[in-house]
């Protein structure tokens, strides 16, 4: 939900209980104010009344009114009294019964009790309410409109400096040099929300060259002494004085060595591929990248004896850097032997929008939790350094693929969909 409508659906949360208060607050008022008017007129007419009194000398009723409601009508003996109160009389114009306030008086004059009934027709509450509530009703509704006709002119003004850092921001690339100059507003919070946001940006920049420099320094220097370990260890492998127990730990040493190194390019790829460092995508065929892999892995295939099904599509083309293409599907491929039995199946489909490999092994699931760990390894395969799974997810993370693993019929795959 957009900022501004948010802030109109609160004013919407707040106003109307508001409203409902006014038109409540309003109707007890203006009754009380229109009840106080009717009885200051029904008092000034009882003086009037009053003055007819001393000419009556019989006990008669006079009519104050063509309708003969009010009155003024002997009475037995009553102290002098005013009542005030609210009734229904006839109009005789609408046909109807109506609300009025009424006014009983008792007067003592010349030794005889006069009752004197008035009576004053007033605005039914009914009407009165509605009145009310259709006139605070459309002053609101009148008032929203301006406020959202003005909201919108100016909302796109006022959050120019928003959206246009927000833009800058959706552009970053922290792989790319140069950093990002975001614009100066007038508005105090944007202007401090660009200075934060500067200083972060530079510091993440920062970071990341720095990152980036220890990384590549870092696999450069590993790489150096474990070349110089493996070219010492070839020169002793060829000394003549050597048993058949030393040549075993010399050949165990060098194993060791060649997993160090291998190692260490798989994480110093990792890091990269986490950085962001493969930047030109091309479109690229997968299944032409399917099939140059099993061909590079012949030999391992044919020496577990594992029964290879393909299932491709040339039409399989995606948008992606080719190298991290290329791992991922080799990866993939290399991890479909690994942990296969000997004389197992493997089988590979490829289709517009998805690729699927899926191999025999364990005959139960593997824990999907752990399935993309660092360092997890899914068989007692004793060359698997752990990271090729790990190294799949972080391509397709950053390369718009999904990638889904399930166990059916005693067979694990893992598929692809890919995302135009």
């Amino acid at each position: 939900m957009k900022l501004i409508n948010k802030a109109i659906l609160q004013y919407l949360l707040v106003g109307v209980p508001l409203i409902i208060c006014a038109i409540i607050i309003s109707f007890v008022l203006i009754r009380k104010e229109l009840r106080d008017g009717a009885d200051e007129t029904l008092l000034d007419e009882k003086i009037k009344a009053e003055l007819i009194l001393p000419r009556l000398k019989t006990a008669e009723t006079v009519y104050l009114s063509a309708d003969s409601i009010a009155r003024i009508e002997p009475a037995a003996f009553h102290a002098d009294t005013i009542i005030y109160g609210d009734t229904a009389i006839f109009n005789l114009h609408e046909n109807e019964l109506i609300e009025a306030r009424q006014l009983k008086a008792f007067v003592n004059t010349n030794g005889q009790t006069h009752l004197i009934s008035l009576y004053k027709s007033s605005l039914e509450e009914d009407e009165l309410l509605e009145a009310i509530t259709m006139t605070i009703g459309l002053i609101f509704i009148f008032l929203m409109i301006a406020f959202l006709t003005v909201s919108l002119l100016l909302s796109e003004k006022n959050w120019k400096p928003f959206y246009s850092t927000l833009g800058q921001l959706k552009q970053f690339d922290l792989s790319k040099p140069e950093t990002i100059q975001l614009d100066k507003s007038k508005i105090k919070e944007f202007e401090e929300l660009n200075a934060v946001l500067s200083s972060l940006l530079a510091k993440l920049h920062k970071d990341f060259r720095n990152q980036k420099e220890f990384t590549e320094n870092a696999s450069h220097e590993l790489q150096t002494p474990l070349a110089i370990i493996k070219a010492n260890i070839n020169l002793l492998i060829q000394s003549r004085n050597l048993g058949e127990d030393d040549m075993e730990q010399i050949q165990a040493i060098e194993n060791t060595v060649q997993r160090i190194s291998s190692l260490n390019k798989t994480l110093l790829l990792l890091s990269k591929i986490e950085n962001q460092q493969f930047i030109e995508k091309t479109e690229v065929d997968i299944s032409h990248i399917i099939e140059n892999q099993l061909s590079r892995f012949a030999h391992q295939i044919s020496a577990k004896e594992l029964q290879v099904s393909t299932q491709l599509s040339h039409e399989t083309a995606i948008v992606i850097n080719r190298e991290l293409a290329e791992i991922l599907v080799t990866n993939l491929i290399q991890n479909a032997i690994k942990h296969n039995v000997k004389g197992g199946e493997i089988q590979i489909k490829c289709g517009t929008d998805f690729m699927e490999i899926s191999n025999s092994g364990l005959r139960q699931p593997l824990a999907e939790t752990d399935l993309f760990r660092r360092f997890q390894k899914g068989s007692a395969s004793s060359d698997s350094n752990g990271l090729g799974l790990a190294i799949v997810k972080s391509i397709v993370e950053i390369s718009n693929i999904t990638i889904q693993y399930y166990f059916t019929a005693e067979k694990h795959t893992f598929q692809l969909l890919f995302h135009k």
